[in-house]
């Protein structure tokens, strides 16, 4: 799911009708063309970080069911003051896996933040020093 890079042909002609040198045009257009690629790489990043944490959204998911039909199996066999012990320490075991779980999912964020913040602030740069430069064609 990638974004077209191509300018709209309707900008590109009011720029052309502006009668800016050529080369500021075709400068305007590739300008253009990179903030449409930074789009969709942060597009791209924002996927795979939803990806990874529905991933992990599932594991965690499977966990608890499974710990959970344990737990109820235990339950029809063991005597009330060993259970009184499993429940405890199943809820604080789980307690930990969900801490877990939570500093996991806070990772992935973190991690595409990061990405998408370098690649904005780089392409910002970027940006800035092809203004310069086309202000010095003029």
């Amino acid at each position: 799911m990638t974004m077209d890079t191509q300018f709209p042909p309707f900008l590109e002609e009011t720029l052309k009708s502006l009668n800016l040198p050529a080369g500021n045009v075709e400068a305007i257009l590739e300008i253009y063309k990179k903030n449409i690629e930074l789009m969709n790489t942060t597009q791209q990043i924002a996927i795979e970080a939803t990806n990874t944490i529905l991933e992990l959204q599932q594991k965690h998911i499977q966990r608890a069911i499974e710990q959970w039909n344990d737990q109820v199996k235990s339950a029809n066999r063991d005597p009330a003051d060993i259970k009184i012990e499993d429940t405890a320490k199943a809820t604080k075991d789980k307690l930990n896996e969900t801490l877990e779980h939570i500093n996991e999912v806070n990772a992935v964020v973190e991690k595409s933040n990061k990405k998408i913040k370098d690649s904005f602030q780089k392409r910002l740069k970027e940006s800035v020093d092809e203004v310069v430069e086309l202000s010095k064609k003029k």
